[in-house]
């Protein structure tokens, strides 16, 4: 739904500019957070859009004129349109989701989906020459100078 030029009463004029301004803004907000807004997501936002402006409208006019009624009627197009928004959103969230499920895969997703996992370092030296470098790098560089023992060979063993 595109915004229209409707010939509004002059009261309603700067109210009508923030509805357009405000649809404008929350289809963008909406479209970038799902990846599009449909037919259904639009009129939505149109109509609470429309509930918005109606709902300031009428409190101004209330504030004029004290009128409580005109109050609750605000209270009510600003509740509605609130509802709208809501429903809005989460349609556009729904539709969103399916769009990503029902979009093929690209080569690269599926080339990544076949790589194997990647290989992460031990905390502990694979080889008792690689501890024995370990430990001169830390003895060179001021640290502890403990020497690194592989358990699995039989170095540094004395009952060998």
């Amino acid at each position: 739904m595109l915004p229209r030029n409707v010939q509004c009463d002059p009261r309603f004029a700067p109210h009508d500019r923030r509805r357009k301004d405000w649809m404008r803004k929350r289809r963008a907000e909406l479209h970038e957070l799902t990846g599009g807004v449909s037919y259904g997501v639009g009129a939505m936002i149109a109509s609470a859009a429309w509930l918005y402006a109606g709902g300031e409208y009428a409190a101004e006019r209330a504030a004029e004129t004290g009128d409580v009624d005109l109050f609750r009627t605000a209270a009510t197009l600003t509740s509605t349109a609130r509802q709208h928004d809501l429903a809005s959103w989460e349609l556009a969230v729904r539709e969103g989701e399916a769009r990503r499920r029902a979009r093929p895969r690209s080569w690269r997703d599926r080339q990544r989906d076949q790589l194997p996992e990647p290989v992460r370092p031990s905390a502990a030296p694979a080889k008792a020459a690689d501890a024995e470098a370990v430990t001169d790098a830390q003895t060179a560089a001021g640290g502890h100078t403990s020497r690194v023992i592989d358990t699995n060979t039989d170095e540094g063993n004395d009952d060998a």
